[in-house]
């Protein structure tokens, strides 16, 4: 069946809203519907801050360290890579750091009156 155009159409009723719902009901209505927009734009801006502060960090530790860290009651171990807000991972990476420093002075004095080797390259 093919339409024209220009075609009447006379079973269609177009109902007018104001008709339809009344003034009570519209306003509740426009509420519930400011209500979900800001329930929508919440969640989107806790995504967007979510995302921007979440960072990934692979603890690396030396064999004095053990397995992992502990960090407010939870363990990170070594190798492993998590995600975590900024203040954990500078936290992690500090108590890396601090391990690492702990680890070369265990064997600094090992190495006390050994000569540094030098690498030289033949050109």
């Amino acid at each position: 069946m093919k339409l024209d155009k220009n075609a009447v159409v006379e079973d269609v009723v177009i109902a007018d809203p104001d008709v339809i719902l009344s003034d009570a009901e519209r306003e509740e209505l426009e509420e519930l519907r400011a209500e979900r927009d800001q329930r929508i734009a919440a969640k989107r801006a806790a995504e967007e801050i979510e995302k921007k502060g979440l960072l990934s960090v692979t603890l690396n530790l030396p064999p004095a360290a053990g397995k992992g860290i502990t960090l407010a009651g939870r363990e990170y171990l070594h190798g492993r890579t998590y995600v975590v807000n900024n203040d954990v991972k500078w936290a992690i990476e500090e108590a890396e750091r601090r391990c690492w420093a702990h680890e070369s002075s265990l064997h600094e004095s090992e190495n006390k009156g050994r000569k540094q080797r030098r690498a030289y390259v033949n050109a």
